[in-house]
C-alpha cells in the first residue's frame, strides 16, 4: 500500500549510542506495567528444609531465589528451565522447581552415599551411576538441575 514508510540502508558502524538509547527500551516495554503477584493458595506445598528429603516431599515444590540458580548452576541449566524462566515475567519472584518422585529417590540415595569411603578411607562412591529414561518432556532434565543444585548444597 502507499502508506509504508520508506527503508533506509543503515550502516552498523556508523550506529551512535545516541540511536541506540532514542530505540531501547521500546515504549511498550517501559510502559508496561509489572504484575503483582499472587499469594500462593497452598503454602504447603513449598518444602521448607531442603537438607532432609523424603518420601513425603514428593510433589512440593523447591523454591529458589534466581541469584541461587545462577550460584548453583553456573554452566546453565539442562532442558528447558532457561526458557521457562523467560515465560516468567518477574526478576525478583523465586522460582519453584518441583520435587518429582525420582529426584526424592535419588537425593536420598545420594543422602546415604554422601560420606561413603574406600577401603582406604578416602571419600568414593562405589556405584556405577543413575540412568534416567523416558520420553521428551516428562522431567529428565529437571531431575538433573535439582540433583545437582542439592548436591552443591549438601556437599
Amino acid at each position: 500500500g502507499g502508506d509504508e514508510i520508506p527503508r533506509k540502508a543503515i550502516r552498523l558502524d556508523r550506529i551512535t549510542a545516541e540511536d541506540v538509547a532514542t530505540q531501547w527500551p521500546p515504549p511498550a516495554l517501559v510502559e508496561a506495567s509489572i504484575p503483582v503477584a499472587n499469594e500462593v493458595r497452598r503454602p504447603h506445598l513449598w518444602l521448607t528444609d531442603d537438607t532432609t528429603i523424603s518420601a513425603e516431599d514428593v510433589g512440593r515444590f523447591v523454591k529458589l531465589p534466581r541469584d541461587d540458580l545462577l550460584e548453583l548452576l553456573p554452566e546453565g541449566p539442562c532442558g528447558e528451565l532457561a526458557r521457562d524462566l523467560t515465560l516468567v515475567p518477574s526478576r525478583t519472584r523465586p522460582v519453584g522447581l518441583m520435587l518429582r518422585k525420582l529426584s526424592v529417590e535419588l537425593i536420598m540415595q545420594l543422602q546415604e552415599l554422601r560420606d561413603a569411603t574406600n577401603a582406604r578411607g578416602q571419600p568414593r562412591i562405589n556405584k556405577a551411576g543413575f540412568l534416567l529414561d523416558g520420553h521428551r518432556g516428562v522431567g529428565k532434565s529437571q531431575v538433573l538441575n535439582l540433583i545437582t543444585m542439592w548436591a552443591r548444597r549438601n556437599g
